[in-house]
């Protein structure tokens, strides 16, 4: 039987503080200072059954203080709050940016905490906080305490809807592209004092982030059998809710592109640990600054890549492809669906997505009055197509062979074109496609596959070379050696 965290107990707090205080001076070697550690020792074989899961809950209003407290961790184990202003300003860190990539480097040290805004608002370290500019020493006014410049909650969520803007990607990706407007929030989740999907008004799906939500429905194009409730898994009566599972490849799969897993990583390979431990098989997508948890993760090297939908199942497909184990339990029908998205230039199932949501972003004008409005600009290809940034356009879909279904016939009827196809037989093999793209690979410095996938977008891939944009599935049983040698970077 599971243990409820809000039970009753014949131990009163200080009878449990004591108790604690002696099993730690008896085992010397366990970890039990924070509150982190409290969860894992909470579910160990050391807990014992009288002791309350979660005494924040069962103590409070009886003794309850803080788990520093309750641990009998050094009191104030962080450095005062001018100590750690001083420390900031002699290492020049200037930013909030530049503190929390310091914490994902680990170059803080043990006695700075990761998480300054939260530590020096409680009473042991005399709620000092006001904003990380007084903080960091640079003097700026943090964008909450400028308030009356920002737009106020109902403008900022027409600004949001009129640039397309569903998510923090979204976010985060056009203020990087365009900038930040000066009455725009940095942070409108601290500025509004509300989680970004209440902002944007879209519905989140049992705590999935829409980005998470793009990635399930992406990979539900190729595995239709995917469901996505399937993520919650109970082993020994403990909760496991994870991003995605494949009953087929029996493996789960999670997206750590956020920020808070470079923090918590203990507890994603504790994770990790129970879930192997069960049979299942493991695959994290993870930004490679945060650290590798398993020999099983994917890591993505750039920030724009992680928050890419496209890039992050393109990079999954060839995890898939490239272990045996998971690609002999594909059918037919899965290895088809693979070599069709690898190949395709967009996303393929965003339409699903957008009618999850509830979005008015899923209306789109009909395959005829799509190719009326197309007309007047003359487009000779498909990729001519993606390039298009017309927001009278908005009511053609992105991809539209999946919008359109039967209706389809084919790019060139699409957009009226002739159509010139490129000879298959003319692909030349494996070591000669290899040294007539090594030109290319060097003069745009091309040194992973996710450099790949972006190159062959642009136009300065040489599609008169015939050479395969995904050689991983042309060349799979012709020579294929991996990316390292298609690349020479093995030479």
């Amino acid at each position: 039987m599971s243990k409820n965290f809000t039970k009753k107990t014949d131990l009163t707090y200080d009878q449990a503080k004591l108790w604690i205080a002696n099993f730690k001076q008896n085992n010397p070697t366990v970890k039990l200072n924070i509150y982190y550690d409290w969860v894992k020792f909470s579910g160990s074989v050391n807990m014992i059954n009288t002791m309350p899961l979660r005494p924040d809950v069962t103590y409070k209003g009886f003794g309850w203080i803080s788990y520093e407290d309750f641990l009998g961790s050094i009191p104030n184990r962080y450095r005062t709050y001018e100590e750690a202003a001083k420390y900031c300003k002699d290492n020049n860190i200037k930013t909030r940016t530049q503190y929390e990539q310091w914490s994902i480097d680990k170059k803080l040290p043990s006695d700075m905490t990761v998480h300054p805004q939260k530590v020096y608002k409680r009473k042991e370290y005399g709620q000092k906080w006001t904003t990380w500019g007084d903080y960091l020493g640079t003097e700026r006014i943090s964008f909450i305490k400028k308030g009356n410049n920002m737009l106020k909650l109902e403008d900022f969520k027409l600004w949001l809807k009129s640039n397309k803007i569903t998510d923090v990607p979204d976010f985060t990706k056009f203020i990087e592209t365009n900038g930040r407007p000066e009455n725009i929030p940095s942070y409108p989740s601290e500025h509004y004092k509300m989680n970004f999907h209440k902002i944007t008004g879209i519905k989140k799906y049992k705590n999935k982030s829409n980005l998470e939500l793009k990635i399930f429905f992406e990979l539900k194009w190729i595995f239709p059998e995917l469901n996505i409730d399937d993520g919650l898994i109970y082993i020994n009566n403990k909760k496991f809710d994870n991003d995605i599972y494949s009953k087929t490849l029996n493996t789960i799969i999670e997206y750590d592109g956020y920020y808070n897993h470079a923090v918590n990583i203990d507890k994603d390979i504790s994770k990790n640990k129970a879930l192997n431990n069960a049979g299942y098989n493991v695959i994290r997508i993870r930004n490679k600054k945060y650290g590798r948890t398993s020999y099983n993760d994917i890591l993505i090297d750039s920030d724009h890549d992680v928050n890419d939908p496209k890039i992050v199942i393109n990079l999954l497909l060839e995890n898939i492809i490239n272990t045996p184990e998971l690609y002999t339990k594909l059918n037919k029908k899965h290895k088809f669906n693979i070599k069709k998205y690898l190949k395709s230039n967009c996303v393929l199932n965003h339409d699903t997505y957008v009618s999850f949501i509830d979005s008015d972003n899923a209306k789109f004008v009909s395959y005829s009055k799509a190719k009326e409005l197309l007309a007047p600009y003359n487009l000779k290809s498909k990729k001519e197509f993606f390039n298009l940034k017309e927001d009278r356009l908005k009511n053609i879909p992105g991809c539209p062979p999946i919008t359109y279904g039967k209706d389809f016939i084919s790019w060139s009827d699409f957009l009226g074109y002739k159509q010139i196809r490129a000879n298959p037989k003319k692909i030349a093999p494996y070591d000669q496609s290899k040294k007539l793209i090594l030109p290319y690979v060097i003069k745009h410095n091309i040194d992973s596959r996710s450099k790949w996938y972006n190159f062959i977008k642009t136009k300065n891939f040489p599609s008169e070379l015939n050479i395969p944009k995904i050689p991983i599935i042309y060349y799979k049983d012709k020579g294929w050696s991996g990316w390292n040698n298609w690349l020479s970077l093995e030479d």
